[in-house]
């Protein structure tokens, strides 16, 4: 079976100033570095990891927001990477993005309707006024809204149902996959709950796929069918989400699952905290986890730690696995 998205060492560096004074004088920083993973159609990868790891920037190159410098993006078999923004427009279609914040990714000046309908428009997918209306009302009903909102402004919403439209313009073109740039981070918890619901009741009608980013663990613990972790632009495990959260290898993932809270609290004070490191400026070894490890020894400077499956479809990037 073809995987309906094929990520193939993607890289992307940032040429950032050096020196404030020398504005020529560029470092450069490898955000995302030689990424590799693939996607079943109606499967959830949950992309987890500490902030300023990647994650987003991984999500824009995938829909081309960012050009990346190296790498292959195959979307149902075909690669688009280096397919030009007239030649990328036809299948922008089946690939969608949804943003953190669901204010700023919504124009303040447009309704509901017409940013619904601006998809429609685009691609013309919609011919007459009546008939672009008709969709609009379809979706926001698929979403759990009421049609009788279609003229109101996105400061007239609450901010999960401000998501709900940022969701219903994405499918509004008939997207197949859709990646999920941390879409409840900025939502009450009670609203959080909700719309994650609303996500998976449509990918289970719509046979949707997506790539789930957050930092939120038990979050993609209840939406993911597998689970990536990044640290420092790389994946450094790899699993299904039931594989991955019983048996954590890599210490970066063991470290993160055992920051998260226990709601008992006799079971949180009796757990054993770890006491995180600050990240090194210099990295001693070519493994970018070596100055926070624990079990860091001189093996780990063979060379960079790829990816290698350790059973059960378990992929870990460590030379203590």
């Amino acid at each position: 079976m073809t995987p309906i998205l094929e990520v193939k060492e993607l890289t992307k560096i940032f040429h950032v100033s050096a020196n404030p004074f020398l504005p020529f004088a560029t470092k450069p920083i490898p955000a995302v570095n030689h990424v590799s993973f693939s996607v079943m159609k109606g499967d959830t990868l949950g992309i987890v990891g500490e902030t300023g790891c990647g994650k987003s920037t991984l999500g824009r190159l995938i829909v081309k927001l960012y050009p990346s410098t190296s790498g292959d993006i195959i979307l149902d078999g075909i690669p688009i990477t280096r397919l030009s923004e007239s030649e990328f427009r036809p299948m922008r279609k089946k690939i969608q993005m949804i943003f953190q914040d669901p204010y700023l990714s919504l124009d303040p000046r447009m309704t509901a309707g017409e940013i619904i309908g601006e998809s429609y428009k685009i691609h013309n997918m919609a011919g007459q006024t009546k008939e672009l209306c008709t969709l609009e009302a379809e979706m926001m009903q698929l979403v759990g809204l009421s049609s009788e909102q279609l003229n109101r402004y996105p400061h007239e919403f609450s901010g999960g149902q401000r998501q709900r439209i940022g969701l219903a313009r994405a499918l509004a073109v008939g997207a197949e996959i859709i990646i999920c740039d941390e879409p409840v981070s900025a939502l009450d918890v009670s609203i959080q709950a909700q719309i994650i619901n609303l996500f998976t009741d449509i990918q289970d009608r719509l046979t949707l796929t997506y790539l789930f980013i957050s930092h939120d663990l038990s979050m993609v613990k209840y939406i993911s069918t597998y689970v990536a972790v990044m640290y420092l632009g790389r994946f450094v495990e790899m699993a299904s989400r039931d594989e991955l959260f019983a048996h954590p290898i890599h210490p970066y993932t063991q470290m993160l699952l055992q920051a998260v809270p226990e709601p008992d609290p006799v079971k949180e004070r009796a757990k054993k905290h770890v006491i995180w490191t600050e990240l090194a400026e210099s990295q001693p070894s070519p493994c970018s986890f070596f100055p926070r490890c624990k079990r860091a020894d001189q093996s780990c400077h063979q060379g960079l730690p790829r990816l290698m499956d350790v059973g059960s479809g378990h992929q870990v990037a460590c030379w203590k696995s």
